[in-house]
């Protein structure tokens, strides 16, 4: 697995058990190295092997149960059990060792991939274990990418833009992301405005603070209004300082979307395509209730809304962002 030996050696639910590690058989006098470092055995016995590490030795005893490991100058050397081959003559002795940062290690789904150089923390780490078996004969074993951008003031670093790639731990391969293909989009923008003239609306709001969401290149969509409980479409959306959501109609006018307090919920709908109805991308903003009036005008309160995205997979919850004003 990503260029790893892995040895599964049990398995649970969602939950592997493994041997990790360089194996290595050798002799007395015999040189390997693993992660920079020199390992030798100075002496084979019948239960026992003198293991060196660059300047350190350790005596490692040996089962015929279990694996036997010691931590020799910052590696772990592991004699799996009945791993010395013991024979009259000496310089045919064998021992089987197993060397590494680990050699054993239990992991679950969702664990962060650390045996592959991942921070040991899942909210930290790119890439995290994928386990999964519906039977102790039928298993599955990956890697999953895991970058979570769940702050402002997070860095973009783990996500790829067209001409980056998504790179495997240890540099094993990548995905890239060669380019974007624009086809088939409607772009929306967001501004603000601080004297709209809304008096067609309420004749107290000759000028009101608002947030502008536009759609833009189409005339009468893009979004979806609530009047009334009437379904009305429009391509510009207002939103005054207590959360009250205007429109423009077909006319240039712009209208209240909802006249009867409580009757309607505050929001708006994004709709392209097949995203509107209950498929559509829900925007609310957060001081929104049902009793808003059309007649805020005071200084702007509303400074961030909630996007409810649709999900298209059955069984996995509604995903919420949130777009922000300001840094």
């Amino acid at each position: 697995m990503l260029g790893k030996t892995l040895k599964i050696t049990s398995i649970g639910v969602s939950q592997i058990t493994m041997e990790l590690g360089t194996e290595l058989a050798l002799k007395v006098g015999d040189t390997a190295t693993v992660d920079g470092k020199a390992i030798s055995v100075t002496s084979i016995g019948q239960t026992s092997v003198a293991v060196k590490v660059g300047s350190d030795t350790k005596f490692i005893g040996s089962s015929t149960t279990a694996d036997t490991t010691e931590t020799i100058s910052g590696l772990k050397v592991t004699v799996p059990k009945n791993g010395i081959l013991y024979t009259q003559e000496a310089e045919s002795r064998q021992v089987q060792l197993r060397v590494g940062s680990e050699t054993s290690a239990t992991v679950n789904n969702a664990d962060p991939l650390k045996q592959f150089g991942e921070p040991d923390d899942a909210t930290a780490a790119k890439w995290t274990w994928v386990i999964t078996n519906t039977s102790y004969n039928d298993i599955s074993v990956g890697a999953k990418f895991n970058w979570q951008l769940d702050s402002k003031t997070e860095d973009y670093g783990g996500i790829a833009f067209a001409g980056q790639s998504y790179d495997f731990p240890s540099n094993f391969g990548g995905v890239l992301f060669d380019s974007l293909v624009e086809s088939n989009f409607r772009q929306y923008s967001v501004t603000q405005e601080s004297s709209l003239d809304a008096s067609n609306a309420h004749a107290s709001l000759t000028s009101m603070p608002v947030y502008v969401f536009t759609a833009s290149g189409v005339t009468n969509e893009g979004f979806t209004v609530k009047k009334a409980g009437s379904s009305i479409d429009t391509h510009i959306v207002y939103v005054n300082n207590s959360g009250g959501i205007f429109y423009k109609d077909s006319n240039g006018k712009i209208q209240f979307a909802s006249t009867t307090a409580g009757t309607n919920p505050h929001n708006f709908t994004i709709s392209y395509g097949d995203i509107s109805g209950t498929n559509g991308i829900v925007v609310k903003p957060t001081n929104a209730t049902n009793d808003n009036s059309e007649s805020g005008a005071a200084a702007f309160a509303t400074d961030r809304f909630y996007l409810a995205l649709p999900e298209h997979y059955t069984g996995v919850g509604t995903k919420n962002l949130t777009l922000a004003a300001g840094p």
